[in-house]
């Protein structure tokens, strides 16, 4: 399977996804970006569902921490990160200080680097991890009244 595109195919075939960014990296080029699945669910998905993913994958034990960040910009759409723990910091930063440096220059360049090399090998794990310990509940999505 691909590995940066498994948890985004994952989501897309058991999840009502509205936007999803396949690609949580470039395998031609990772050390583009962190790795990081950017989604949102559909719009009458319960925000229960994102704070039951986001226990399940803090819960994981890989070399990196992982979350689920909710996005500090946008207004009527908000997205979603699946991401190592320490993009939480950066996101944070750049909407508090509205300076936008890159990741390379926020964490220093070796650190980056491991950052993105430890991510791209807990994703099979991580993968494996959401698979067997996030169920999707019925009662996620709301129900719209006519």
């Amino acid at each position: 399977m691909n590995n940066e595109r498994m948890i985004a195919k994952y989501f897309k075939e058991n999840f009502p996804t509205k936007q999803l960014r396949y690609e949580m990296y470039l395998d031609h080029n990772k050390y583009l970006k962190i790795p990081e699945l950017v989604f949102r669910f559909q719009d009458n998905v319960d925000s229960v569902a994102y704070d039951e993913l986001k226990r399940c994958v803090e819960s994981f034990s890989g070399k990196l921490e992982w979350t689920v960040i909710k996005g500090f910009f946008g207004r009527k759409n908000i997205n979603y990160s699946l991401s190592p723990k320490v993009m939480y910091q950066y996101y944070k930063d750049q909407f508090d200080k509205e300076e936008f440096p890159s990741q390379e220059e926020y964490f220093l360049e070796e650190t980056f680097r491991k950052i993105c090399e430890d991510a791209i090998e807990d994703i099979p794990a991580l993968y494996k991890y959401i698979k067997n310990n996030f169920a999707w509940k019925d009662e996620y999505q709301k129900r719209i009244s006519e």
